[in-house]
């Protein structure tokens, strides 16, 4: 909690723990720049592509208007070097949370500001909780019934404690329940924004450095990810390195600390934070130093992978086509040994933490707005009509609730562990909990919007009324829409996380053996763009689309996703694999030439110029949502200037003709 930094390593084992580190960054290198070039294909076909497939309704905010404000500021009690001293918090718009000392002169305050870091954190209001997160993190360790809890700052009433393994722990102390209350909800929220920065950014970067991590550690035989993808590259990476030297610092560094008995869970914990220290400034360099190298080499990819395009994506459909036929019956029979049978439970636990928090939302959502068209609207601009909308997105007291219901997730989960190895439940709760915010969000900027153009002139107020309700009852239907499409992607999403790292530690055996066979087929000007260990999860993840697809289709009447509108049970059916992977619906599955109906609500663009006062209903109309034929190849590519391997690829592509 804020103890003071000790160096319990000596010079000799600091000067090998940074060699070690910058041995596994070196050792990470190969795999991110092979994840690197193959996410940057997908991202370039994706650009060409420019097929949407089933898409929201609601409208996005396109710029973050909270960024640099305030969300929350106080004086707050907290423990460090020891002792309890005043400091003052300051939340920023991009939850950003500083504390500085309220008894410094103003020149010197923004010298000893400092930021808490809160990326992979827990958080709790109880000595109660935090004991059970101190067991848990030392539960490994020998002799742990002798650990005490460090640094224990004594009794006091309003609590909370950020817990990471590997940093010290911070405790600050409010004064009153209520104020504990708001600390909590925001901070909450950044540690959520921390933990998630990666998946947020939604950038091929992102997701090829969030790959690379999962090829490295499937190469050491490390199927489950755990905590280790939440928070920034740097937390990432330094979480990575953290699992390779736990081992050696339990069985061969701290056994040789001449510790008193009362004092192992102290001294242990010091031992962790300066350990991970040493390992963050160390990752930090090299990372910067490998992106610094790959920022160079980037031209020269983009030019060859715009230059080439046609001839990879031929070359990985021939490969993917041969892969597939020789490894489809094996991959079929252990998906139905393996996952099938546990697969319709899983995403009937799912399911129901989802239907919970996302009916919720809708529930705070309409309460708000019926409060808004119960109060007197007669000469109140459009932001004081929607404040009580303001403060809906976030985990708020009136929304609280909604992400409350997806912290129950880890428990329907309980048992996975023992199945798959899984232990990857707080991703899930957390990506959950930002679609969750960005689907609130959505809907409180939609109305917002519709709201503004209609009252773009003086009105009675019968006339606001009614345009209160008419705004009210759109935003209602494109929510109900988008809420079957947001737990559609998440039941997915995680059913994938949950059983494919099983499934391919179950098939490493057999199908991953015959892959250096694949290789020939690679031309080697390609070589750097196609890799033969990506095409190849790929044709196992098709194969686990087909039956993860096939339960969401069942899951409105089986697990009763939050469809208030029965018309939109069909949009299940028209979603593809396209929606997780961000590629076409494999040309074996179950999608090809299978038309669906969907009745929306239709948005014309004469919406804006309606008269105020008319309230007659509006048209609906149907719209094709039909998924895509499978296997089409509907990019829009430039010629290409084959290069010297040209005859080899005319009579591929000749004989997957």
């Amino acid at each position: 909690m804020g103890g003071q930094q000790s160096r319990l390593l000596d010079s000799k084992q600091r000067k090998n723990l940074a060699g070690r580190s910058r041995a596994v960054v070196k050792n990470f290198a190969p795999h991110y720049r092979r994840q690197y070039a193959t996410a940057y294909v997908k991202h370039i076909v994706t650009e060409l592509e420019q097929r949407e497939g089933a898409v929201t309704q609601l409208q996005r905010r396109p710029v973050d208007l909270l960024r640099g404000e305030k969300l929350l500021e106080g004086t707050l009690l907290q423990f460090q070097d020891q002792r309890w001293s005043e400091r003052r918090l300051l939340v920023t718009g991009d939850f950003l949370v500083e504390s500085s000392d309220i008894k410094e002169d103003p020149p010197n305050v923004q010298k000893n500001k400092t930021r808490l870091l809160l990326s992979g954190c827990d958080i709790c209001t109880s000595t109660q909780e935090y004991r059970l997160l101190w067991d848990r993190a030392i539960q490994e360790m020998p002799g742990t019934a002798d650990f005490e809890m460090p640094n224990s700052p004594g009794p006091f009433d309003y609590p909370v404690f950020i817990h990471h393994p590997y940093r010290p722990v911070i405790c600050i102390c409010a004064h009153s329940e209520d104020e504990q209350l708001a600390w909590l909800s925001v901070l909450r929220n950044a540690i959520r924004h921390h933990s998630t920065v990666i998946l947020r950014q939604n950038s091929f970067q992102g997701r090829a450095f969030l790959e690379a991590v999962r090829h490295y550690r499937q190469e050491k035989g490390r199927y489950d990810s755990g905590v280790l993808m939440l928070g920034s590259e740097e937390d990432v990476l330094s979480m990575v390195v953290m699992e390779d030297v736990l081992p050696g610092l339990r069985s061969q560094v701290f056994p040789r600390l001449r510790v008193a008995r009362n004092r192992r869970g102290a001294v242990w914990g010091l031992l962790l934070t300066e350990v991970f220290s040493l390992v963050c400034g160390e990752v930090s360099q090299e990372l910067h130093t490998l992106k610094e190298h790959e920022a160079q080499g980037h031209p020269l990819l983009d030019k060859q992978v715009r230059l080439n395009l046609d001839q990879i994506l031929t070359v990985q459909e021939h490969i993917t086509r041969k892969m597939r036929g020789q490894m489809a019956s094996v991959i079929t029979m252990c998906v139905a040994r393996l996952i099938l049978p546990s697969l319709g439970s899983i995403c009937q636990e799912l399911a129901g933490a989802l239907h919970s928090a996302f009916s919720a939302a809708r529930e705070v959502f309409t309460d708000a707005c019926d409060a808004i068209m119960s109060t007197r609207c007669c000469g109140r601009s459009v932001q004081e009509l929607t404040e009580p909308l303001a403060g809906l997105p976030h985990d708020s007291p009136p929304s609280g609730h909604c992400y409350r219901q997806l912290e129950l997730i880890p428990d329907r989960l309980a048992g996975l562990q023992d199945r798959f190895g899984f232990q990857g439940a707080k991703g899930i709760v957390l990506r959950a909990q930002n679609a969750l915010e960005q689907f609130l969000e959505d809907a409180v900027y939609t109305f917002e919007c519709l709201l503004s153009q209609q009252l773009r002139h003086s009105m009675k107020s019968t006339q606001i009324s009614l345009t209160l309700r008419r705004v009210y009852g759109r935003v209602l239907k494109k929510l109900d829409h988008d809420s079957v499409l947001v737990q559609t992607d998440l039941l997915r999403e995680a059913l994938v996380e949950i059983t494919l790292p099983w499934l391919l530690r179950e098939l490493e055996p057999t199908c991953k053996l015959e892959l250096p066979q694949y290789e020939e087929m690679v031309f080697a000007e390609h070589s750097a763009v196609i890799h033969i260990e990506n095409i190849y999860e790929e044709v196992v993840l098709e194969s686990l689309l087909k039956d993860i697809n096939s339960v969401l289709r069942d899951a409105p009447s089986q697990y009763q996703l939050s469809l208030h509108c029965s018309s939109l049970m069909c949009i299940l059916n028209s979603l593809g694999a396209d929606r997780l992977t961000g590629q076409q619906t494999p040309s074996s599955g179950s999608y090809e030439n299978v038309p669906f109906t969907v009745e929306v609500a239709a948005e014309s663009k004469q919406d804006e110029g309606h008269d105020d006062d008319d309230d007659e209903e509006e048209e609906s109309e149907y719209v094709n949502i039909a998924a895509m034929p499978a296997g089409s190849d509907d990019l829009t590519r430039r010629s290409h200037q084959p290069g010297h391997n040209m005859h080899q690829w005319a009579m591929m592509r000749e004989s997957d003709a």
